[in-house]
């Protein structure tokens, strides 16, 4: 997890305009511009008020160090557009991206990503090394019941968010919260998991690669039948970590 420096002029410049946007009800979100890329780039994090902005509709990170988006983007309802491209420092995101649903475009560097599609980099294991936000408690990823962090379950799931297919990191309270989170995205691991090395992901390179003679329908029933092999081998595995 990043070790951001919440003492020096990049943080205090960054939150003061975050309050800016906020108060002014801005529509988009740029702290590049406003810091200047000296200061941008000792930003590791983006403070969690960053969920007083209600009325953005475009974050652009464009160029940045962050390693972290904290869950509290969730909040931001009006987001449409989130371009932090080309920040290889940013793996994973918060399931809670999700809950913006007017977003319907995203620009992320694909390559850094855990269990990205061509070298499905392997996932961090969430079972003796949980990640944590910089804060003393978190909320359910479903309910928004706040927990400590003892209290939560952590998961790994890709889904399709905007215009790729994401790691998201999913932080629940029990078992009716994550009965509702949906499978993951076709030609991914398909369940929720905690990664690990003994994880399996489908092989690399694109799986419609092949001959011309293959259908459309022969290739969704194949990756159908994939993925549920694929699934019941990590249930397997899950069970066999219990």
């Amino acid at each position: 997890m990043p070790r951001q420096n919440k003492q020096g002029a990049a943080w205090q410049k960054l939150c003061d305009y975050i309050d800016k946007v906020a108060a002014e009800n801005g529509t988009e979100f740029s702290p590049a511009d406003y810091l200047g890329r000296e200061l941008f780039a000792e930003i590791q994090t983006l403070p969690a008020t960053i969920a007083k902005l209600k009325t953005v509709e475009k974050i652009r990170l464009s160029g940045s160090n962050i390693k972290l988006i904290p869950p509290e983007i969730g909040q931001m309802t009006a987001l449409k557009s989130f371009v932090p491209y080309p920040s290889e420092e940013l793996k994973w995101l918060p399931y809670e991206l999700t809950h913006c649903k007017a977003l319907n475009y995203t620009h992320i560097s694909i390559r850094a990503q855990y269990g990205n599609f061509k070298t499905r980099k392997p996932f961090p294991s969430l079972r003796d090394n949980p990640l944590r936000y910089d804060n003393e408690h978190v909320c359910c990823s479903v309910c928004r019941k706040e927990m400590t962090w003892e209290e939560t379950d952590q998961f790994w799931i890709n889904l399709q968010v905007g215009s790729h297919v994401m790691p998201l990191l999913a932080n629940l309270c029990g078992e009716s919260c994550k009965a509702q989170l949906p499978a993951g995205a076709r030609g991914y691991v398909p369940i929720l998991h905690k990664g690990g090395p003994e994880l399996k992901q489908r092989g690399l390179g694109n799986p419609f690669d092949g001959p011309k003679a293959i259908t459309k329908a022969m290739m969704d029933k194949w990756l159908d039948e994939y993925d549920r092999g694929l699934q019941l081998l990590n249930e397997k595995i899950a069970k066999e970590k219990v």
